[in-house]
């Protein structure tokens, strides 16, 4: 797959843009133009190494100014299954009460 063909699929996706001076940007990818420019929107940037970073909205980056482009993927979180827990509780406490009696 070219690099074209990526861009299109990740488009909308999470991405992390590592430029020459060394920042890191992430941001989802909006748009491409023919050059190919690359811009990321709902953007933050760090500096390697410093755990803070600052929002800074709409990023246009030169690929010529782009050392590194990398997908973020993101792992769901599933919310704990509060029915099932409650249930199983639920089966202990008929458990205590049934050893009891």
């Amino acid at each position: 797959m070219g690099g074209k063909e990526r861009l299109q699929q990740w488009m909308g996706q999470l991405l992390e843009m590592e430029l020459k001076d060394g920042r890191i940007v992430t941001g989802h990818l909006a748009c491409t133009d023919r050059d190919p420019n690359i811009i990321l929107s709902q953007s933050t940037e760090r500096w390697p190494g410093d755990p803070h970073s600052r929002f800074v909205g709409l990023v246009m980056a030169a690929p010529q100014n782009v050392t590194r482009l990398t997908h973020v993927a993101r792992i769901p979180v599933t919310p704990p299954n509060i029915k099932k827990e409650r249930e199983e509780r639920e089966k202990e406490k008929e458990k205590e009460k049934d050893t009891v009696a």
